[in-house]
């Protein structure tokens, strides 16, 4: 996935089991993040430094979606856990991770974690791939806050 070009069509399930689509996201500017692994240190690191700018975010009229192969079930247990308060959604058969770029090479399956920042419109503005965890919400609040 390369800056300028637009969010592959997709339906996934969240975690209430409801189907999100492309049309769905596509209005408000969004970060599309892709993490391996529900409740896994890295991951929930990631998560709650997202869950904590949420509100910044929420001002500058940005939603933030998580992506993992994870199953609705968990999803629950995992925003649940930590508070998370933005949707995650369900790719268990890496549909839309494939389709991103950020799938791992290996014998197994797996995601490399990625974030991407999108307008309005759905074209992709910026992205880390992979990202490093620390101070990864920062860094994003200070893409879009220099956008403006």
């Amino acid at each position: 996935m390369e800056i300028g070009q637009k969010l592959p069509e997709f339906s996934l399930q969240d975690a209430e089991k409801e189907t999100v689509t492309r049309a769905d996201v596509i209005g408000s500017p969004f970060i599309l993040y892709f993490y391996p692994k529900d409740d896994t240190p890295g991951c929930t690191d990631e998560a709650c430094q997202f869950r904590d700018v949420v509100d910044e975010l929420d001002q500058l009229d940005f939603l933030v979606i998580g992506v993992s192969p994870d199953s609705p079930e968990s999803h629950q247990k995992f925003i649940k856990k930590h508070e998370l308060n933005f949707p995650l959604l369900c790719d268990p058969e890496f549909k839309l991770a494939q389709a991103m770029g950020v799938m791992k090479e290996g014998d197994k399956p797996s995601i490399q974690r990625s974030t991407f920042l999108f307008n309005d419109e759905g074209i992709l503005m910026w992205k880390e791939s992979p990202v490093k965890v620390k101070d990864h919400a920062q860094r994003v609040m200070d893409v879009i806050t220099k956008e403006d």
